[in-house]
């Protein structure tokens, strides 16, 4: 394990927190939150069985923009088509037992138009340097957009 993960010995008991219920979000917000958070997990299939990877991205409009390299698992997937996916988004007070996900459905698609693809490379930045070309942009368009929040219950 690496010495940098810390785990706590237990997690607040139920009791110990304040009563909370889960709401539902619209599809906008669903997605102003997803683009609030710059890492996502993308959900595919790779030689039948369902694979993820995290990958950060951008949200413009209601599309997820994220870039990868080549011979990533992602576009080998994808081949010179598209794919259907899921995309999970969120972010979590572990401590309060706060905070909200979003599961996006669509089809993933890569973005061939240059000046399109450019644009998107300069908006992106990729979390790992190692040495190869980050240069392939895939653009996710969502057909359903799940949310949720968890929030304290005012009752």
């Amino acid at each position: 394990m690496p010495s940098s993960l810390t785990v706590p010995d237990r997690f607040p008991a139920a009791a110990d927190a304040p009563r909370r219920r889960i709401q539902r979000l619209r599809s906008a917000e669903s997605l102003r939150l997803a683009g609030t958070s710059p890492l996502g997990r993308l959900v595919f299939n790779l030689y039948g069985v369902p694979t993820i990877r995290p990958v950060n991205h951008i949200v413009e409009g209601e599309d997820i923009i994220f870039r990868t390299h080549g011979d990533s698992a992602v576009v080998e997937a994808l081949g010179t088509g598209e794919m259907l996916v899921a995309y999970e988004v969120d972010h979590f007070d572990l401590d309060a037992r706060l905070g909200w996900s979003v599961v996006i459905n669509g089809t993933a698609r890569r973005v061939l138009d240059v000046r399109e693809a450019a644009r998107y490379l300069a908006l992106t930045d990729p979390w790992l340097d190692n040495g190869r070309d980050k240069n392939y942009v895939i653009r996710i368009r969502p057909k359903l957009v799940f949310g949720f929040q968890v929030v304290p219950d005012e009752e």
